[in-house]
């Protein structure tokens, strides 16, 4: 009977071993040749070298430090990369060079820990719904500023609550509804079009063709409910109409919804204000969360290099971003994590600025900006931003059909 047990215990601790084993552990079998930024790499060898001193098998990598931050996608960019086997990327202006030229798909045992990201930071990552790359971290642009003297935590969740309070105590709130990036977060949130709500394709001579359901009833209800709702604000509260997109100084500014990569400028204006995630709007009792446009930070494997070395360089992927790594890696370049264990641990919150929280907790309701949008995108919501302020059309439904019939071309 002891032996039963024994036998039956050992077996326990044998299978709870081998299921707790980390996908990438005992996967390094070759060299891996890495591009990344110069923090990153500090915070990768400090990463690799805990790891060798606590595992049998060792990882071996030599990291050069190549920073390509907004620079023009181009031949020369990929052929530099071509001989690293895994590569950060910034995936904002590299995403289509290195995407869909150089990455190749996650194994799928690496698909589980890749879903610990937050949602819109896992669809970046993938093509045609495939994951191709290890995020982490996360940068939604969109977020809300406000004094909290005239807002409470209640008033900062609702869009008309916010409005009404700054009439009521003579103050403004400044919404750029005419800047594309800002008000794309009108139309992206779950309840009103989604994060999925625009596609793309690529004709043969590599055009950008749209494909967009924002030409709906719904399209016409939000655009109707808003242009009424922001243009009939405005024009009681402001005597100089190009007021409202403009943040400055203004003491007479209790709120701005605005980019929060401008989080020191607006600070610098008003010291007291706080940050906060984006509020919703309501049309016929239904709720409408604000989304705001994010992008998200990675490791891509070379599908040029042999099968060996992807794998090799997979599990590195995998390794360095696991809740532990993007705690290392947030330390050091203080680019907050997209792993949502991260971002809950008590070490993120320790650790974390005002801002950072706040992008975790709008991480929930962002969308991804790379590989999707360009130069036409914007411009239609661009147009449709400056109408709604304008509140001077007519007809929503044959404006925006005509706006996606545009977008929706060669």
């Amino acid at each position: 009977m002891k032996k039963s047990v024994l036998f039956i215990t050992l077996s326990f601790l044998i299978t709870s071993c081998s299921l707790s084993t980390p996908p990438y552990e005992g996967r390094f079998t070759l060299p891996i040749t890495m591009a990344a930024t110069k923090k990153e790499k500090e915070a990768i060898l400090s990463i690799v070298n805990k790891y060798n001193n606590n595992h049998l098998d060792k990882i071996d990598v030599e990291i050069d430090v190549k920073d390509y931050f907004y620079k023009d996608k181009n031949t020369q960019v990929l052929e530099d990369l071509l001989s690293y086997s895994l590569i950060s990327t910034n995936l904002i202006s590299l995403t289509d060079v290195i995407y869909n030229n150089l990455s190749s798909e996650i194994d799928p045992i690496y698909i589980d820990s890749i879903r610990e990201n937050y949602l819109y930071a896992v669809k970046e990552h993938s093509i045609n719904n495939n994951i191709n790359g290890f995020p982490y971290s996360t940068q939604p642009f969109v977020v809300l500023y406000y004094d909290p003297s005239i807002y409470d935590q209640n008033d900062i969740k609702s869009l008309e609550t916010m409005l009404r309070k700054a009439e009521e105590n003579n103050k403004y709130i400044v919404f750029p509804v005419n800047n594309s990036l800002i008000n794309s977060s009108l139309f992206m949130g779950d309840n009103a079009f989604g994060p999925d709500s625009v596609s793309y394709n690529k004709d043969e001579e590599g055009n950008v063709v749209y494909n967009t359901n924002w030409d709906n009833e719904k399209g016409v209800e939000i655009c109707t409910y808003l242009s009424k709702m922001l243009s009939s604000y405005y024009k009681k509260s402001i005597s100089d109409p190009s007021t409202y997109t403009v943040f400055n100084s203004d003491d007479n500014i209790s709120a701005y919804i605005g980019l929060s990569i401008t989080y020191d400028e607006v600070i610098n204006y008003h010291p007291n204000f706080k940050v906060a995630v984006l509020p919703s709007f309501q049309i016929n009792n239904v709720s409408y969360q604000m989304s705001s446009i994010a992008v998200s930070r990675g490791f891509v494997v070379n599908n040029s290099k042999t099968k060996e070395e992807q794998s090799s360089a997979m599990a590195l992927g995998s390794l360095l971003t696991t809740s532990e790594s993007q705690l290392e890696l947030f330390k050091v370049t203080n680019l907050t994590p997209s792993n949502t264990n991260a971002t809950k641990s008590k070490d993120f919150m320790d650790n974390a600025s005002e801002l950072q929280r706040v992008l975790a907790e709008q991480s929930l309701n962002s969308f991804s900006e790379t590989m999707h949008f360009e130069d036409k995108f914007y411009t239609v919501l661009e147009s449709i931003g400056n109408h709604i302020l304008l509140n001077d059309i007519s007809d929503w439904s044959s404006f925006l059909k005509n706006q996606m019939d545009a977008l929706r071309s060669k």
